[in-house]
């Protein structure tokens, strides 16, 4: 996944974004100028050529590649930079583009040396499904474009840019040397007396729910649910029985090819 603050030229971000998106780059371009209502031909013209797209259109293009309103400020801005006519002008837009660099540069080195995820990021990374979706998904092949996970998970991609923006900018999240965008060393482990620890099971038990209610069956999911009745000392035999089967399933899980995500929901508790 690229980052745009990487480029000063919004055509060659723009040139080799389309290209990730689907390897030629064809169909990205017939989508983009469907999307802000031109013809292909346009848009080939604008990036090959002197031309540069209004901002009105680079908007639309924010829309299209689902940028956070800091990705789309500084798209915005790189245009302009473009477009400028005068030297004057354009000193000014470069200014304005330095000091964007600079600050998120600035926000990368401090995060960078801080544990993930921080007591202040926490909440925001348990607030939603999402998060922990985005972090477990970005690790299986074929799952690196905002496309294919905005698919995967049914979310919009500029919520998958502003998940990704977050994970990153809380280091859970790392880009390696080639730009690339990795899962970070850091296990994430919330105790049982956090007071996050409600919302963390509630997300995932309404994904369960979802997932019931969806129409296509998976022979590899299993959902189950019972009411019984049984001694104290037999509960806590059940519970040593999940327990271990837990333990079983994580050790499974650190050997595992990244090759599918899903969620190990477990319950046993009295009535």
């Amino acid at each position: 996944m690229l980052d745009i603050s990487d480029y000063r030229d919004y055509k060659k971000f723009l040139n080799q974004k389309l290209d990730e998106l689907d390897g030629s780059g064809r169909g990205s371009r017939s989508r983009l100028a469907r999307h802000i209502g031109c013809q292909t031909a346009y848009i080939a013209q604008v990036l090959r050529g002197s031309s540069h797209f209004s901002l009105e259109q680079g908007e639309s293009i924010n829309d299209f590649l689902g940028h956070t309103d800091d990705q789309g400020a500084y798209f915005l801005l790189l245009i302009q930079y473009a477009r400028s006519s005068t030297s004057k002008l354009r000193k000014r837009f470069e200014k304005q583009i330095e000091t964007m660099k600079k600050d998120i540069a600035a926000l990368k080195n401090r995060l960078a040396a801080s544990p993930a995820p921080s007591e202040e990021d926490q909440p925001t990374y348990y607030s939603s499904w999402v998060y922990a979706a985005v972090h477990a998904l970005i690790s299986v092949p074929g799952f690196q474009t905002i496309d294919k996970i905005s698919e995967r998970l049914n979310i919009s991609k500029k919520k998958v840019n502003e998940t990704i923006d977050f994970l990153t900018k809380a280091g859970i999240l790392i880009r390696d040397k080639n730009g690339k965008i990795i899962t970070g060393k850091t296990h994430i482990h919330l105790g049982s007396d956090s007071p996050l620890i409600s919302k963390h099971h509630m997300n995932w038990r309404l994904q369960a729910m979802r997932s019931i209610d969806n129409e296509i069956k998976d022979e590899e999911q299993l959902h189950y649910s019972s009411v019984i009745s049984v001694s104290h000392k037999d509960k806590v035999l059940i519970k040593n029985i999940f327990i271990d089967a837990i333990k079983k399933a994580k050790e499974i899980v650190k050997q595992s090819q990244d090759e599918d995500i899903c969620c190990l929901s477990l319950d046993i508790f009295s009535l």
